[in-house]
């Protein structure tokens, strides 16, 4: 019985290894980062984006920031208080 307990960790792990492995850090953007007057909904078509992936949002302070918010606040433009 811990042998077949065994075995199913072991698979477990070997389907859950690769997606770990593949995560990437993609920067939205790519070289012009976040900013305005930018189509970044052709640029999302672009890539392909795997599970464990971190998007890393690059501005200028001051300038640009980046928020999170819930599909309410944002459908509605609220800024979060924390922000």
């Amino acid at each position: 019985m811990a042998s077949k307990n065994l075995l199913v960790v072991l698979a477990i792990v070997a389907v859950a290894l690769p997606s770990v492995a593949m995560a990437a850090e993609i920067w939205v953007g790519g070289d012009k980062g976040w900013t305005i007057d930018f189509d970044y909904q052709t640029w999302a078509k672009e890539k392909v984006f795997n599970v464990g992936d971190t998007l890393v949002f690059n501005y200028t302070q001051g300038h640009h920031n980046v928020i999170k918010a819930t599909k309410i606040a944002f459908d509605s433009c609220i800024k979060p208080p924390q922000n």
